[in-house]
Parts: structure tokens; C-alpha cells; sequence
């Protein structure tokens, strides 16, 4: 059997070189084409940013647009995230209209394993922080309440700091609000879906679609 000459082997694995070169360079440019910012999947905020609006008026509502608040919420593990942004800044902002002063935003860290279990605050960590803002009139919690022993349940009664709890998935934020811990929640609607009619007409619309206010006002 006749074997190809060694040039015509050479200008074939040339070729072939020069197409994986060519498919290389091209799936480049389409990742860095699709990793602008203009071309990334958009983000529907309006609904975190409607829970942000609403929450804070509830809470200026609470305090009677007096004091400090200090606000919650966990580290973002890998850089920013839009929608805990658009969340955190709208509270802030409607915060501050109402006339309460923003004290601090307070962030904890949880290890890759504690993430697996929810986004609650370290009961430690949450404890300090109590003691070292007594001026406090609220803590604002962008996560689930901390795990408390009855000792610190009873001491968070004592010192009348309100809990305001701004939660995606506390399944007891009722039992939490029932039982004098938390004063105002704010958590998703649960397992009813958001009703298929027009486009919502206020911000207070967009939010009673998808979220619930608990209170202790409520049976």
C-alpha cells in the first residue's frame, strides 16, 4: 500500500491546526461577546425592589419614623448579587425618607457547609451585636432569625430592640412574630402562585403578588 508523501501528511495536520485555531479563536470572541454586561440574561428587580420599598415603609410605620436601625444581612460569597442589591438598596433609601437613621449594615460570613442549612444569623454573632448597639431602636434581618437558647430569647424580650425580619424562606417566621421575638416579617406568599392578570399598577401591587406581612396584629 502507498503511503502519502511526508508533505502532503504535513499539509494535512497543518490544515487541521489552523481549524482548531480558527474554532478556538472564534469561541473566544462569542464568550467574551456574551460576558458584556449589555448581553447577560436580564434580572426582572422590580419585585425585590417592591419588597425593599414596602418593607421599609412598614418598618418606619413600626418605629414611628423614630431611631436607629441596624440592618443584617449575609456576605455575598461570590461578589455582588443583583437582586439582594436592588433589595437592600431600595430599603435603604426609603429608610432614610421616612426619617429613621440608619445606624449600620452589619455582615456575617458562613462557611461553604453552614450554607447547605439556610442563611441564618450566627446566634454568637447576633448576640455581640445586640450588646454592642444598645442604641438601636431595630435590627433590620435580611435572613433567617439566629437559633436562640430560651435565656436569649428572654433577654431579646427584655431589651426591647424590635426584630424586623426580611426573610425568603423562614418557614416559623409566624411562630417567631407569635411568640414576641419578631415584630414585623416579611416572607414570601408560599405555596400560592402569583395571579396571572394585568401588570401590576403600584409598587404595592407588584409586592402583595408575590410577599405577606406578619404582625402581631394578626391572629
Amino acid at each position: 500500500m502507498r503511503r502519502p508523501p511526508a508533505a502532503s501528511l504535513y499539509m494535512g495536520n497543518k490544515r487541521v491546526i489552523i481549524a482548531f485555531a480558527i474554532l478556538a479563536i472564534f469561541g473566544s470572541i462569542a464568550w467574551i461577546f456574551f460576558q458584556m454586561p449589555g448581553r447577560r440574561p436580564r434580572i426582572q428587580l422590580e419585585p425585590y425592589q417592591a419588597l425593599g420599598e414596602v418593607a421599609a415603609e412598614e418598618t418606619v410605620r413600626l418605629l414611628n419614623r423614630q431611631g436607629q436601625v441596624v440592618i443584617i444581612t449575609p456576605e455575598a460569597p461570590a461578589g455582588a448579587n443583583p437582586v439582594e442589591e436592588a433589595k437592600l438598596k431600595t430599603f435603604i433609601a426609603v429608610l432614610k425618607r421616612g426619617g429613621l437613621s440608619l445606624a449600620s449594615v452589619e455582615k456575617f460570613t458562613l462557611a461553604p457547609s453552614a450554607r447547605l442549612f439556610g442563611r441564618s444569623v450566627p446566634r454568637d454573632w447576633f448576640l455581640h451585636l445586640l450588646q454592642t448597639r444598645p442604641k438601636a431602636a431595630a435590627m433590620v434581618l435580611f435572613a433567617e432569625f439566629p437559633v436562640l437558647e430560651p435565656a436569649d430569647a428572654d433577654q431579646l424580650k427584655k431589651d426591647g430592640v424590635k426584630v424586623i425580619l426580611i426573610s425568603a424562606s423562614q418557614s416559623g417566621a409566624k411562630h417567631l412574630v407569635d411568640d414576641g421575638l419578631v415584630q414585623l416579617a416579611v416572607v414570601p406568599c408560599g405555596d400560592r402562585p402569583p395571579p396571572a392578570s394585568a401588570k401590576p399598577q403600584s409598587t404595592r401591587e407588584t409586592f402583595d403578588r408575590y410577599y405577606t406581612i406578619l404582625t402581631p396584629r394578626q391572629d
